[in-house]
Order: C-alpha cells, then structure tokens, then sequence
C-alpha cells in the first residue's frame, strides 16, 4: 500500500475512531447510569429495543456506502453525481424500514409495553438513518472530521439531557424519546454540514441511472443486512425465546462492551475503503498486507482483552454496575474473545466490497448468520444467555473464516504470518493465564504475567523485519536524551 494511502486511512481512521471514542466513553458512563438505575430488567427491555431496530437500520443504507467510496476514488465529480441520486434514494428507503420495524415489532410482541417502545426506537431509525448518511458521504470524501465533531457535539447532549430526566424520574420510554430526538436533530445537522462542505451538482433522477445504483446498492449491501442480524440476532432471539428478562439484561450488557471495543477495526476498515478501491487497480498487494496487518490486529486486540474480561470481569461488573450484574461478570471474558472473528470480518469484508464480489460476500454473512441462529436456539435453552455468548461466537466464527477462505485464495495472504503465528501467541498467553490462575496465583497477576508473554512472543513471532526496525527506530526515539 503507498505512502500517501496509507496517510489518508491513518488521518481518516484517527478522526473516526476518535469520534467512536468519544461515543464510547460518554456510552460507558451513560450505560453504568442507566443499568443502576433501571436494574437488569428494565434495562433488558430498553436494550432490546435498541437492538431491534439496529436490525432494521441496513435496510435504510445497503451498500450505497462502499459504492460512494468507491465513485469518489475513480472519478471525484462523478461521486458527487451519485451522493444526490444516493440521498434521494435513501429517503424512502427509510420510510419504508421504519414502517417495518414498528410493524414487525407490533406483531412480534404482544406486550403494549414492549410495542410502544419499539414505536419510539421506529423514530430513532430514521434519524439514525440521516446520520448514517452523512458519515458516508463524509468518509468518502475524506472529511471524517466532520463525523468526529457531529459526535463531540451531539453525545455529551445526549447524555447531559438523560442524567436531567433520571433526575426528575423518568423512565425507559423518556430515555428512549430522547435517544430518538437526539438522532434526528443530529441527521438534520449534518446535511446541513454536507451541503456546507460539498458543492453537490443538480442531478437528473434518471429513471434507469436511479434503478442502477439502487441494484448495485442492494447487491452490495447484502452482506451488511445478514451481518447486522449476527450482531443484533442474538439479544433478539435470546429475547424472543425467553421470559427471562433479568437474563436478557446480563445479555445486552456483555454485547454492548463487545461493540464498543470494536471501534478501531471499524474504524479503519471503514476508512480503508477508498483506498482500497485506489489499489484494487494496481494489483501490487496491498489487500493482502492490510488483511495481514488487521487479522494480526484482532489477535492481539481480542487476547489481551479477553484475558482482562476473565481476570478482572466479574469484580468489574459487579463494582461498577451492581451485585445485580454478577453473571455479566462471569461472562464478559469469554464474551470479549469474540473480537477475533469480529475483527476479522470487519477488516476482510472490505475486501470483497471493493472488488465487487458482493454475492461472495453476502454467502459469507448468510452461513454465519445461520449457524449462529441455530446455535442460539439450540444452546440458549440449556446455557441461558451464556448459551447466547456461544451462538455468537460460532456464527462470527463461521462467517470470518468463510471471508478468509475466499480472500486468502484470491490476494495470496500469508496465513502463517496472519493467522498461524498470532494464534500460537494467543495460545501462549492464554496457557500462562490458565496454568499460573491454577497454582494459586492472583489474577491480577495472572493477567500481568500473560499480557507480558503475549507483548514479548507477539513481537518476537508476529512481526515482519520491517516492522521491527520501525519499532526499534520508535523505542530509541523516545529514549534518546533531549538536546
């Protein structure tokens, strides 16, 4: 990958992780708020909510994303042709998602309680839709900034104003109106920045041109349709299954944690995307070193992470959200382990998107979806939520290891240095954990012990020379005495 592609993922990646960033941070807080104070139950059911509809939001962007990105990077002015036809596009795709979301939802549930929330999360889609919008056009033209100050304007409001109407005592339905109005104003804002920021041309909404980008959009955005349900599906199917809702509480906020965390692999495979489509054309193996540099990436990113969740997991969530919490505890360690496949997917997806191999794609997502709803209804019964942590992990398993299947035949990816080498030191760290946690070592140490094995044999294994004179070059940089 060149220089100056690498540049402009770092610049754009940097400004959408750090708007991720300042989402997840201000969430944290929000969320240890609202779970104390509803209690596992309520909050269950408010998360729910907020997962149903996540399931309905790809309906309302499909693969316009991925296209926009992509008509940007070959031909600037004939991108900003095909961001007004896509905004005319989406609108009423929107509608008709809403509709849906808060149909189904009417007739998937019986309770009046459960209906009217999802009516109010129906309002939220759409301007949660109108936000989505504009990050894609900001992406594509590589203003990210903008995405990153629409959310350090729009979360501290967000959740300045739900602190205010717990203080007064409101409930689910106040904070869920408020989520609703917050995406709305926010969407409305930032078409406004792009009309700012981008001299969008008046385009004539052919009818055969506006058909086209529409098929190409849905054959592209297939993939992104059943993904959203191997995220979403689970707290869904866990839901709908059960009249556990105390469980579907624990549920939510162990897959909430896992979502955070996975910021930055978003954040650069979404930021990935123009450059990819810059480099599909040269053939000179750059999709393959990002492949290599992101399946490295989730290893140590789900390693570290999930050895945190088992040492400290259940201390952590009991402290900070309540005794009320304790089987989340139990199971945010091996519920953090699924950022391996889920950063795998994320990273390598793009890959096939940019390449226009969308039914390779949406094959992918299919078999992962799935199993993992299989899994769910087969394992929940049994194991409870952790049977619904499980189901997951195999549906993401599938659907990551089917995108490596085909991308690794076709870009020539390296498996010993992406896969083979990392899941040795993973495995390391990992029998280090387990094996000193046996003798009667604390955990805390434990997990100092097995990051220390993971950071030593990840540098010693898993990375190329050049990498190693990089970080060699950084370390006496940083050393060296001033003057």
């Amino acid at each position: 990958m060149t220089e100056p592609g690498l540049r402009s993922i770092a610049t754009n990646a940097s400004y959408l992780f750090a708007a991720r960033s300042v989402t997840a941070v201000l969430r944290v807080f929000y969320l240890i708020v609202l779970a104390r104070a509803f209690g596992p139950e309520l909050y269950g059911l408010l998360a729910y909510g907020q997962s149903w509809y996540g399931v309905f939001v790809p309906l309302t962007t499909l693969g316009f994303g991925v296209l926009l990105a992509r008509e940007v990077r070959f031909d600037r002015t004939r991108g900003q042709a095909v961001a007004v036809r896509m905004f005319a596009l989406r609108g009423p795709l929107t509608i008709v998602a809403a509709v849906m979301c808060a149909g189904i939802g009417w007739a998937a549930n019986a309770e009046p309680t459960v209906q009217l929330l999802l009516y109010i999360f129906s309002v939220a889609l759409i301007g949660r839709a109108m936000v989505s919008m504009t990050e894609d056009t900001f992406a594509a033209f590589e203003i990210s900034a903008q995405t990153f100050r629409q959310e350090v304007l729009f979360r501290p409001v967000e959740v300045g104003l739900g602190f205010a109407i717990l203080a007064a005592g409101g409930g689910i339905f106040e904070i869920a109106g408020l989520h609703a109005a917050v995406q709305i104003a926010q969407g409305m804002r930032g078409l406004v920045l792009v009309r700012r920021h981008l001299d969008l041309p008046r385009v004539p909404m052919a009818w055969q041109a506006m058909c086209s980008l529409l098929a190409k959009a849905l054959s592209a955005g297939a993939a992104g349709l059943i993904a959203a349900w191997l995220l979403q599906g689970p707290l869904v199917l866990y839901s709908q299954s059960t009249a556990d809702r105390v469980g579907v509480g624990q549920l939510a906020l162990v897959l909430q944690a896992l979502v955070l965390l996975c910021n930055l692999p978003w954040a650069i495979g979404r930021s990935a995307l123009p450059v990819l489509s810059d480099a599909r054309a040269r053939r000179d193996g750059s999709g393959a070193r990002y492949a290599e540099a992101m399946l490295r990436l989730g290893f140590a990113l789900a390693t570290a992470l999930g050895l945190a969740g088992m040492a400290i997991g259940p201390w952590l969530m009991t402290s900070v959200f309540g005794t009320g919490y304790a089987l989340a505890g139990t199971m945010l360690g091996p519920a953090l382990w699924l950022l391996l496949p889920l950063t795998a997917a994320t990273a390598l997806n793009p890959l096939l998107m940019v390449r226009e191999r969308y039914g390779a794609a949406g094959v992918s997502a299919l078999l992962g979806a799935g199993v993992m709803s299989v899994a769910v209804f087969v394992l929940a019964p049994n194991m409870g939520p952790a049977g619904a942590i499980a189901g997951a992990g195999v549906g993401l398993g599938v659907w990551a290891l089917s995108l490596l299947g085909v991308i690794g035949r076709h870009e020539g990816i390296a498996l010993g240095l992406a896969v083979v080498r990392p899941g040795i030191v993973a495995a390391m760290a990992l029998f280090t954990y387990l094996t000193t946690l046996s003798i009667g070592v604390g955990a805390l140490w434990c997990l100092i012990l097995a990051w220390l094995v993971l950071l030593l044999a990840g540098v010693s294994l898993c990375l190329v020379a050049a990498e190693r004179r990089a970080l060699a070059a950084l370390w006496r940089s940083a050393f060296r005495p001033a003057g």
